[in-house]
């Protein structure tokens, strides 16, 4: 009771202030229902709003950004210590991207092996002190082929197959894994896009409704529509009403879950 959540964002691509442009124009837009122009922002004003926003709730919230050059695990994780020692408990630990410190030194390690190292490491620091732990990682080449025979249904093949570029079955090392990818579907003239999300594995549950696996959303003028705390859903859980394959497939879900417990 007497430690202070916090929630940390380490990026080794965006620095700060990049970031907090992007947050503020999500949330602003959300909030007001309308696109927001980026000419009238103030840094200032916005690094306020999102600060604001981010700690309504009790939290801290900390955003820092690093050259990856040289920079290795060991040294987020003195981070993450140094933080603690100063009062915080971490609660979620959001890093973008981590692939990006594990290409430099002299390592006598494959780049498969340095990277499933660095995932392995903070892994396990984090997974004893119950830091949730968000690490975003690029597909690879095949999946990128697999776009070009059409994107209906994409994120669910991405999330079921070993797509991790780089390092195909870093997968099969992470509690969770699922995929996300921008389906535009072209009505007439008109385009419509709409944000996909399917779910390949989780091993912190095994009792995941089916149709929350995988789901759509249909971005707005504004960005993507907000309905926590309503009672309207903006997910859509059949995909064919929106032209995109059914997700709902119960052999193909057994299988995601398959010796989900074989990593750890």
């Amino acid at each position: 009771e007497t430690k202070k959540p916090l929630v940390l964002r380490i990026s080794f691509e965006n620095k700060p202030e990049q970031d907090i442009i992007t947050l503020f124009t999500t949330l602003w837009e959300k909030e007001h229902g309308k696109k927001c122009d980026l000419a009238e922002i103030d840094i200032r004003e916005a690094a306020t709003y999102v600060r604001d926003r981010m700690t309504a709730n009790g939290y801290h919230f900390k955003m820092l950004c690093f050259d990856p050059n040289g920079f290795d695990i060991w040294k987020i994780i003195d981070i993450l210590s140094g933080y603690e020692a100063e009062g915080y408990e971490i609660h979620a630990l959001i890093t973008d991207y981590l692939e990006l410190i594990t290409k430099g030194g002299s390592s006598t390690m494959r780049t498969d092996e340095r990277i499933m190292y660095t995932f392995e490491t903070l892994r396990n620091h984090c997974f004893g002190r119950g830091i949730t732990q968000i690490n975003a990682h690029q597909l690879n080449s095949e999946a990128a082929t697999m776009a070009t025979e059409g994107t209906a249904n994409f994120a669910k093949k991405a999330a079921m197959g070993n797509y991790c570029q780089n390092a195909r079955i870093l997968n099969t090392k992470m509690d969770g894994y699922c995929a996300m990818h921008i389906h535009v579907r072209e009505d007439g003239l008109e385009k419509r896009k709409f944000l996909t999300f399917y779910c390949g594995k989780n091993r912190t549950s095994k009792d995941t409704p089916l149709k929350h696996l995988g789901f759509a959303v249909e971005f707005q003028h504004y960005g993507l529509p907000d309905d926590e705390g309503t009672d309207k859903e903006s997910a859509i859980y059949e995909w064919s009403s929106v032209s995109l394959d059914t997700v709902n497939n119960k052999n193909d879900t057994e299988k995601a879950f398959a010796g989900s417990e074989e990593a750890w």
